[in-house]
């Protein structure tokens, strides 16, 4: 195991480190203990937030305190404020930059997490999330820094997936979550939500929602050059199969062809972008 990973564990252990550094982002103005304040501005707030991300949601007290935030989580991921042209309906910043909203990816890990935790188990050892260990992703088998970061392919003679920096060919497990249609038109189109002030987010909500863990068998299509948004030194990587459900045969909407690509952006950040495909 990494001596770093094991002296940043080490350090996070103690409650005050935690409180002082992975929660302070917006969604602790109105989460979280006494101790738990959100930072005085918005890059002090985004990087609170990129450090809880790295950190993860593990299962030990630190990580179990960050679930009690799901209300507030659940409030930021299913407000389609979010969500327009200048975000390109990711979790990117509202300003066109591109660069990563570390906000909103907190919201979404927290929220995955907990609904993640109330499941049923059955199926836990193929879809353990990958923040179940303090900083896994960066210091785990399944970091990028494991593997080697080639630039832009030269050689047409190879496999492309041997061409891939991303490692995409292969089978990946998927948790998807969604609120019921109605639930998430009253959540944003209420009256109370219309007069709700913009700069503002929306109140805390606990409606339920549905889980999904979906099998995805991945192959590399083509390997094409950076477009103008993107890191010029990083391919892009188109990939087409198959998912699945897995919980059960008959949820239909689950069960698909899938196509997309990966790309990493001009900030340094992947980038995965999918398009589901039922009956052609």
């Amino acid at each position: 195991m990494s001596l770093n990973k094991n002296e940043l564990t080490r350090l996070f252990d103690s409650p005050k480190n935690a409180d002082a550094f992975l929660y302070r982002s917006s969604l602790y103005d109105t989460a979280g203990t006494d101790a738990q304040k959100q930072a005085p501005n918005e890059e002090h707030r985004q990087l609170s937030a990129k450090i809880h991300c790295l950190y993860g949601i593990p299962e030990d007290a630190v990580g179990r305190r960050a679930l009690s935030a799901h209300p507030q989580a659940r409030a930021r991921v299913y407000d389609l404020r979010h969500y327009n042209q200048r975000t390109r309906w990711g979790p990117f910043r509202d300003d066109g930059s591109m660069r990563v909203d570390w906000e909103t990816l907190e919201s979404i890990m927290i929220l995955l997490g907990y609904n993640n935790g109330i499941c049923s188990c059955r199926y836990i050892d193929r879809f353990e999330l990958p923040w179940s260990r303090p900083f896994d992703n960066l210091f785990g088998p399944r970091a990028p820094a494991s593997f080697p970061v080639p630039s832009i392919p030269r050689r047409p003679s190879m496999v492309m997936s041997m061409q891939d920096p991303y490692n995409i060919a292969g089978i990946w497990a998927r948790v998807v979550c969604f609120l019921d249609y109605d639930d998430l038109y009253q959540f944003n189109f209420n009256p109370a939500a219309s007069r709700h002030p913009a700069d503002q987010p929306l109140p805390p909500i606990t409606m339920d929602e549905a889980i999904r863990r979906i099998a995805m068998k991945l192959s590399v299509t083509a390997i094409t050059a950076p477009g103008k948004n993107d890191d010029p030194s990083m391919p892009v990587v188109h990939f087409g199969g198959a998912a699945y459900a897995v919980d059960t045969n008959l949820e239909s909407n689950a069960n698909s062809s899938i196509r997309g690509c990966v790309r990493t952006t001009a900030e340094g950040e992947v980038r995965w972008s999918t398009v589901w495909v039922f009956n052609g």
